[in-house]
């Protein structure tokens, strides 16, 4: 398949199911994610928390999300779970919302919301495929042992895709963490280089400044001055994919410093008619 006609199917694999495709790139209907992501932090403290994501597209415009996730975050046991919708509007560009709640912990998020739009902005069959913008808004709860605490974040991207499937992401925007009814409005900013070597193997670099990790489950400690990052995607079969990928945060939330580290397996299910 022919590079810009890849990066149309692919449209930056957001993370709401516009992407859920087979090693050779066919549309598939259903996608069904386990993960794991645990962390240690400089104060000896730990976490392990496991997830399920089940993405099934109903139609060509249409794609539903499902997200269980749960485990223990610091002393607390927590579970929860969401939906998310997508709806893919016109060739080129989709929008995503939806949310999830988790059991009322003292470190965790108790609840979710977000709104995510994309589209291509620019395609060519030169050296430069193809730039895709996206914006992120998410609004998070936490419900910590002294006060209410929540965190929104703003954050537009552009995405530039070059041959070999080759792509870098920038990304900047605004981060507000509200406590007791008091706003710490902080810019924040990352990039992530994506590099196949092959067409079963792929690696990722990413760093990040006053920003979150690019973990899928966040906590508010997870919020960092400083994180740097990578990560690599195996093709097992067509459509069977193994990830792992590790981080390094520094001066985060609680001024401590730590490593978060994941694991999943994505297995794709019918072709897309």
């Amino acid at each position: 398949m022919r590079p810009t006609v890849l990066l149309l199917i692919l449209l930056s694999c957001v993370r709401f199911a516009l992407c859920q495709s087979s090693m050779d790139e066919t549309p598939m209907a259903t996608q069904l994610r386990t993960g794991f992501e645990g962390s240690s932090y400089s104060n000896g403290r730990t976490s392990g928390v496991a997830s399920l994501d089940v993405l099934h597209r109903y139609s060509r415009r249409i794609t539903l999300e499902g997200v269980v996730n749960g485990g223990q975050y610091f002393d607390d046991t927590f579970g929860g779970g969401g939906m998310f919708v997508t709806i893919k509007a016109g060739r080129s560009s989709y929008l995503s919302g939806g949310g999830l709640f988790n059991s009322h912990t003292s470190t965790t998020q108790a609840w979710l919301a977000s709104l995510e739009a994309g589209t291509v902005l620019y395609r060519s069959s030169g050296f430069l495929k193809a730039i895709e913008g996206d914006y992120t808004q998410v609004w998070k709860g936490f419900g910590l042992k002294l006060t209410q605490t929540s965190v929104d974040t703003y954050t537009p991207q552009l995405t530039f895709y070059f041959p070999r499937n080759w792509d870098i992401m920038l990304h900047a925007g605004a981060i507000d963490v509200i406590t007791a009814g008091m706003h710490d409005v902080t810019p924040g900013g990352g990039a992530r280089l994506r590099i196949p070597v092959s067409r079963r193997l792929s690696f990722t670099a990413s760093a990040g400044f006053d920003s979150e990790g690019t973990m899928s489950v966040q906590q508010v400690q997870n919020l960092s001055t400083r994180n740097f990052g990578g990560g690599v995607k195996y093709w097992l079969t067509r459509t069977l994919s193994i990830e792992a990928m590790g981080q390094a945060t520094y001066y985060n939330a609680n001024r401590l410093s730590g490593t978060i580290y994941g694991l999943s397996l994505t297995r794709r299910f019918q072709e897309r008619p």
